[in-house]
């Protein structure tokens, strides 16, 4: 019954676990179908750019679309941005093509649908999604393990074994009553037959005819 007992908080754990980190199979193979796309519109977004490498006086202040550049690096520019140099002027960088204003926008739509639904899901990032589908998966797993134990332990479920051990416990008890009224056994049922000692032998009266 402890057995039993024990096995059953384990089902009721691993079920709890499972109902948490609930993501769907689905869902699942979208944030990472989503990821892979994001990753390749980034690449080719940076192949298709206008790459800006500086190397400025600490004296020197200069702005590309608003933002302070300093010391030396390198910025990508894959739209429209004014690059401003104190006591000199701006200039305008446009990144040529068509396709790159395309690649923005298709980023920015499928990035937007993919933290949308990291959000429904209730996870930060593609990292933690898969670190909860993987505890999901694993719970479920656990679960069934622990539903088949106790099913081997109590075939008609625990209320039942519970309801099984109280009868036995009862006919136990009132056994033992039964037993408790019977009166106490003799202290010699019996006397104990002796074996002749020596080479004595048993001799029978003659009969006479």
């Amino acid at each position: 019954m402890a057995k039993a007992t024990a096995e059953q908080g384990r089902l009721v754990e691993f079920q709890k676990l499972a109902g948490e980190t609930v993501l769907s199979k689905p869902d699942m193979a979208r944030l990472r179908e989503q990821q892979v796309k994001l990753s390749e519109l980034r690449i080719r977004q940076e192949a298709a750019a206008t790459r800006l490498r500086f190397d400025l006086q600490p004296a020197g202040v200069v702005t590309l679309a608003g933002q302070a550049l300093t010391g030396q690096g390198e910025q990508l520019i894959t739209a429209d941005s004014g690059l401003h140099i104190e006591g000199v002027g701006e200039f305008r960088i446009i990144p040529g093509g068509t396709d790159l204003a395309e690649l923005a926008r298709e980023e920015r739509e499928l990035l937007s649908d993919h933290q949308a639904r990291l959000q429904r899901i209730g996870v930060a990032n593609l990292a933690d999604a898969e670190a909860r589908y993987a505890s999901h998966q694993q719970a479920q797993l656990d679960t069934k393990h622990a539903d088949r134990a106790l099913s081997q332990l109590a075939p008609d479920g625990i209320d039942a074994l519970r309801a099984e051990v109280v009868t036995i416990s009862s006919r136990k008890a009132e056994a033992q009553g039964l037993l408790s009224q019977l009166p106490p056994p003799p202290a010699q049922p019996f006397e104990t037959w002796q074996r002749p000692q020596g080479n004595m032998r048993l001799r029978l009266p003659t009969l006479r005819r």
